[in-house]
């Protein structure tokens, strides 16, 4: 009986000890949204990714909060080139409505003339609401393809050349990112917004950021039902099956839409590509 209730102590250290060596911690990963609802995609929070426009609302998808609808008309005076009018989220003919590509970028962002006025659609996405939202600081904005980006809200220019575009952004409002221009036969897209001390990084290369992987390092569990947007709400459509083909992969224009994110599945090449990160 000594021995059996030794050879149990000894057991038990063992186990003791090997449980304490090895990482016993998980993370349950928080929504991309703040809320954790598909309320208001701008309150993404942007500490994951080092790519900072990975965190925006989806140029196809964003339909709410007013002044960042997806597709937004403004008029501008054809002899000053001067811009007449608010932009507004409506009124765009049928003949002239975005398409979108499979990676969630406009295909087209159609002018026409009328009278004295020209007439021009663009594409909007938002990063972040409010200053708690995103780090200040310069980032360096650079894209493919061909076309003309402008920074809104918390967002100045600082320098543009045919490479890259400096940008400094100081918290307050969100950051209003506008495709202004887009050549249709060679669209504009894979846009990225990295912080300066981040310039040598890309996407899908390093998409996480420094000080989220810190946190997590060490982790044995991470739980990415929160990243999807899948939880125990039984009238979240979330909770549903969703079809493979409109997944958020890993080149598409942000990780944090509609559909859920943070690189749960997806193509590293142009769209119809599969993989992971």
């Amino acid at each position: 009986m000594k021995r059996l209730t030794s050879r149990l102590t000894a057991a038990c250290v063992l186990l003791a000890t090997t449980a304490a060596a090895l990482p016993n911690v998980g993370f349950n990963l928080a929504p991309l949204g703040i809320d954790g609802q598909n309320v208001d995609y701008r309150e993404t929070s942007t500490r994951f990714f080092a790519d900072l426009f990975k965190h925006s609302t989806s140029f196809r998808e964003n339909n709410c909060c007013n002044d960042d609808t997806a597709a937004q008309l403004g008029a501008f005076s054809i002899s000053t080139g001067a811009q007449t009018g608010a932009w507004v989220g409506y009124g765009i003919p049928t003949n002239h409505q975005v398409v979108w590509r499979d990676d969630g970028y406009p295909a087209n962002l159609d002018r026409w003339t009328s009278g004295t006025t020209e007439y021009r659609v663009t594409a909007v996405a938002h990063v972040g609401k409010g200053a708690n939202n995103i780090r200040s600081g310069i980032y360096i904005c650079r894209f493919d393809g061909q076309g003309d980006v402008d920074f809104e809200k918390d967002g100045a220019v600082i320098l543009k050349n045919s490479s890259m575009i400096l940008v400094n952004i100081t918290a307050n409002q969100g950051l209003r990112v506008r495709i202004t221009r887009t050549n249709t036969s060679d669209p504009l897209h894979n846009l990225s917004i990295f912080p300066i001390q981040l310039a040598s990084r890309s996407f899908p290369e390093y998409p996480f950021h420094p000080d989220f992987l810190a946190e997590i390092r060490g982790a044995s569990i991470l739980r990415f039902s929160g990243w999807s947007r899948v939880d125990a709400n039984d009238y979240n459509a979330q909770n549903q099956p969703r079809s493979w083909a409109s997944r958020t992969a890993i080149y598409s224009q942000t990780q944090a839409g509609q559909g859920g994110g943070g690189g749960a599945a997806g193509g590293a090449g142009p769209p119809g590509a599969s993989g992971t990160f």
